[in-house]
C-alpha cells in the first residue's frame, strides 16, 4: 500500500527525501488551505525548523510538494522527523488541494508548546533553508511565496553545511 505525503519544508527536494527514506514518486505542487508556514519548531541542534500552523482562514495557504510513498517508508520518515523520539513533530492527516482535487495526505506538525520557539529570536541554519529553497524551486512554487515564506533569515553553520548539501552534487 502507499500513502500521500505533503512535504512543505526541507523534505520538498526529491533528493533529500530519497536520501532519508528511499525511492519516492513525486506528484507535484499541492496546497494546504487554512494554515500558514512558520519557522518556529525548535530543533535538537538549537536551530528552528519549518512548521505549519492552523489559522482557520482559508485565504492562508501553505504550498508544498505531494509525494506518493510506500507504507514501509513511514517508519523511516517518522524517525527523520523525530515523530517517535520526542523531536516535536507528529504525523497528521490533512486535506490538501492537488490538481483541483481534495486529497488526504500525511504531513508533520509541531504543536507542543515546549518545542515552539520565537521565530524572530531563533533562526534555522543556512543549509536547512537551502534544502527548502531547492525543493520549492524544483517544484515550481510561486516565486512570491518562496521569497516571503521560505527564503528567511538563517544562521550560518559551517560544521554541517557541506555534509547536508553534498546530496546535490
Amino acid at each position: 500500500m502507499s500513502e500521500l505525503y505533503f512535504a512543505y519544508g526541507s523534505n520538498m527536494p526529491k533528493r533529500r527525501l530519497e536520501n532519508r527514506i528511499g525511492h519516492v514518486h513525486k506528484l507535484g505542487i499541492a496546497e494546504l488551505e487554512g494554515y500558514k508556514l512558520i519557522c518556529n519548531k525548535i530543533s535538537i541542534d538549537g536551530s528552528s525548523k519549518f512548521n505549519i500552523q492552523k489559522t482557520e482562514n482559508l485565504s492562508d495557504k501553505v504550498f508544498g510538494v505531494l509525494y506518493k510513498i510506500e507504507d514501509s517508508q513511514l517508519d523511516p520518515l517518522d524517525a527523520a522527523e523525530g515523530a517517535k523520539s520526542g523531536g516535536g513533530y507528529r504525523q497528521e492527516t490533512v486535506e490538501i488541494n492537488y490538481n483541483e482535487e481534495c486529497k488526504r495526505a500525511i504531513t508533520y506538525i509541531c504543536t507542543e508548546s515546549k518545542k515552539i520557539c520565537d521565530p524572530t529570536k531563533v533562526h534555522p541554519y543556512d543549509w536547512y533553508v537551502y534544502h527548502a529553497v531547492i525543493g520549492a524551486c524544483e517544484a515550481g512554487l510561486p516565486h512570491d511565496y518562496i521569497k516571503k515564506n521560505i527564503l528567511i533569515d538563517a544562521t550560518e553553520d559551517k560544521k554541517k553545511k557541506d555534509e547536508e548539501l553534498r546530496i546535490y552534487l
